[in-house]
């Protein structure tokens, strides 16, 4: 998954080389340009991995059962099914429409080809804080002994979301700044705001 978003990164021309792994799971550092399909296929190559194991790993567990692998090689039977597990719900969790996961980001990317970066990156924070609370309530709801890892879960997404909101607020303020006309950034394709500095 996280190297799906590494070499999409790198192939439209972005800076990736390092993936952290930590409790909730890994993160793909990466940098790529900034415009709206760039960052579309950066993000959707993670979540398409996981849909090109989907088949593969089925049907390892299809294979074991069928060729019998199941009494033979129990381990690597339990093994397959693991990873087929976790592959499936990976797939589901990061593509709920919530910042900074898959979904939110590739949600954002979509608005972003119509509505520029500020407004799809506000429209697509505010959504994740809906989305965050929807899915807090819903699994405290079905498991209230997880009210934990939940709330946990909740603070990180939430201040994601929130941080979203405000960088959001920010580029709204730069874009309501004059333009320098004849130029362009070499990565953006915009013309940087007017003043003494040319912020990007």
């Amino acid at each position: 998954h996280e190297f799906g978003h590494v070499f999409a990164c790198r192939q439209v021309g972005g800076v990736s080389n390092e993936i952290v792994l930590w409790p909730l799971g890994g993160v793909a550092l990466g940098r790529p340009p900034p415009r709206p399909g760039a960052e579309l296929w950066t993000i959707a190559a993670g979540p398409l991995v996981n849909v090109a194991l989907y088949p593969v790993l089925l049907g390892a567990v299809w294979g074991c059962g069928t060729l019998g692998w199941a009494e033979q090689y129990p381990d690597f039977t339990r093994l397959m099914i693991m990873l087929s597990v976790i592959n499936h719900w990976l797939l589901i969790f990061n593509i709920l429409p919530i910042s900074p996961l898959d979904g939110g980001q590739t949600l954002r990317a979509l608005l972003w080809f119509n509505l520029g970066a500020a407004r799809s990156l506000l429209i697509a924070s505010s959504i994740g804080l809906v989305g965050i609370a929807a899915y807090a309530g819903y699994r405290l709801w079905q498991r209230p002994d997880s009210w934990m890892w939940t709330a946990l879960l909740a603070f990180f997404l939430g201040s994601q979301c929130y941080a979203g909101l405000r960088h959001a607020r920010a580029l709204l303020a730069v874009e309501r700044l004059p333009r320098h006309r004849g130029v362009a950034c070499p990565s953006c394709r915009q013309p940087p705001p007017g003043g003494p500095l040319w912020l990007c």
